[in-house]
């Protein structure tokens, strides 16, 4: 497990190693409570799994966090993320017009439809 990088605008803050528990995205939500100037969370390559990144989404949705933090990017690659991650990130992202990026990479989602066929305009 690699360690855990958040980035902030005007402080840094040690590396921390998460675990794939819900208790990970209570960490970075202490993190979050007082470090309110965020602008970069960087959480590549750290088991949050779905418990944790639901309850880290789950926060970040909550009316406290939308009226005081201002995340512009997002990275959650082999974070573990499945589909209640993905479901908690989707929540997130209705209505925010902050976030200008978010990196996901080898989430583990399973397609709840079977035989579906995409057609993309040209």
């Amino acid at each position: 497990m690699q360690a855990l990088q958040v980035r902030f605008v005007h402080r840094q803050l040690p590396h921390l190693r998460l675990s794939s528990i819900p208790g990970g995205g209570y960490e970075i939500i202490s993190l979050l409570r007082h470090s309110p100037l965020t602008k970069y969370l960087i959480l590549g390559h750290n088991p949050l799994g779905d418990d944790g990144t639901a309850v880290l989404f789950q926060y970040l949705c909550s009316p406290s966090a939308r009226q005081t933090l201002a995340i512009c990017e997002i990275s959650l690659n082999s974070c573990q993320v499945g589909n209640l991650g993905l479901y908690a990130i989707a929540q997130y992202l209705h209505g925010n017009i902050v976030l200008r990026s978010l990196f996901l990479q080898n989430v583990s989602y399973i397609s709840l439809v079977r035989n579906t066929t995409v057609i993309a305009p040209i």
